[in-house]
């Protein structure tokens, strides 16, 4: 009866010995440090790239290349403006932009691109009139 009645003692100390075998309480608190931290850094990471994404580029849009160009006249009224490829393109090109933001590639040598260049400066710098 001796040994039964020091079973029963000791059954509740080893319980409570084993169930605290797991993490201690600062090492749970460190683990959730980490989880936060770790969040916290992705976080960081996902807005700087946001940031660096929306930031404006460092390229050029103005130094597209043209792939290829056309000999298709537009009308001068269409056309609102113009620009010369970059000398780091392959083809070189006088890009038209027209009213409706299309950009259309042309041979700087074919005629009509020449027309349309020396139309767009004259409006350019045609003295504007005074509107009523």
């Amino acid at each position: 009866m001796e040994s039964s009645s020091l079973i029963q003692h000791l059954t509740p100390v080893s319980w409570i010995s084993n169930s605290h075998s797991g993490l201690s309480l600062c090492e749970i608190r460190l683990s959730a440090r980490m989880r936060n931290l770790t969040a916290l850094l992705f976080l960081l990471l996902l807005c700087s790239l946001h940031l660096v994404s929306s930031a404006p580029s460092s390229f050029d849009f103005q130094n597209e290349c043209c792939s290829s160009t056309t000999n298709v006249k537009i009308p001068l009224n269409k056309i609102v403006t113009y620009r010369r490829t970059s000398s780091n393109c392959s083809i070189k090109a006088i890009v038209f932009e027209t009213k409706l933001k299309k950009k259309i590639c042309m041979d700087p040598m074919d005629s009509w691109a020449k027309r349309c260049k020396a139309s767009v400066d004259r409006r350019k710098n045609a003295p504007s009139s005074p509107k009523p």
